[in-house]
């Protein structure tokens, strides 16, 4: 017996059969599918561009202490962290901030005498090993959102010959000579 509602159902099924058989109707689909695929494949690895920083310095030993001061490109903000070593295995750690392309930083003349067991001859320039590194994450926190966005969250986009490949990602390190100026 037919009904109304059969009739509806009859339609149904056959415009559903109809897009199945649809062969060009399949290959737009499958097409379309493999294109969006391809499209993300190629913005996941496409590679990021990178920026050729520069970083570099010099550190003077005096009476006051060690002065520690250079030039980058590194934008305004950026923080820089220092790593002072001595002979004896003893370290000072700080931190310095951008600003206008250039950077400072200094340690006390009572620091370096700690670092040194407080043996004044034991203050020889070649004591000291002293390193400079610029990095998105660091022991307590990343950098400010705007470098962030420019350098990525794991530094992926950090050039330049300074640029080394660590567990969290990519940092800058560069060694700065100390001069004794005494």
């Amino acid at each position: 017996m037919w009904t109304p509602e059969q009739e509806k159902v009859d339609e149904l099924k056959s415009r559903y059969n109809s897009k199945r058989a649809d062969p060009v109707r399949r290959i737009m689909v499958v097409a379309t599918i493999a294109a969006v695929g391809l499209l993300i494949a190629f913005i996941v690895r496409a590679p990021a561009e990178r920026y050729d920083v520069r970083l570099g310095g010099e550190a003077e030993l005096s009476r006051d202490g060690l002065t520690l001061g250079g030039t980058t490109n590194l934008p305004d903000g950026a923080i820089l962290e220092y790593r002072l070593r001595h002979a004896s295995g003893q370290g000072i750690r700080g931190r310095t901030t951008v600003e206008r392309d250039r950077f400072e930083a200094s340690v006390p003349f009572n620091a370096l005498m700690e670092l040194s067991s407080g043996d004044a001859d034991g203050l020889e320039v070649d004591d000291f090993e002293l390193e400079l590194l610029f990095e998105i994450v660091m022991d307590d926190g990343t950098q400010s959102g705007e470098i962030v966005e420019q350098f990525g969250g794991s530094g992926a986009r950090l050039g330049g010959e300074h640029v080394e490949q660590v567990s969290f990602g990519e940092r800058l390190r560069v060694s700065i000579p100390v001069v004794d100026q005494r």
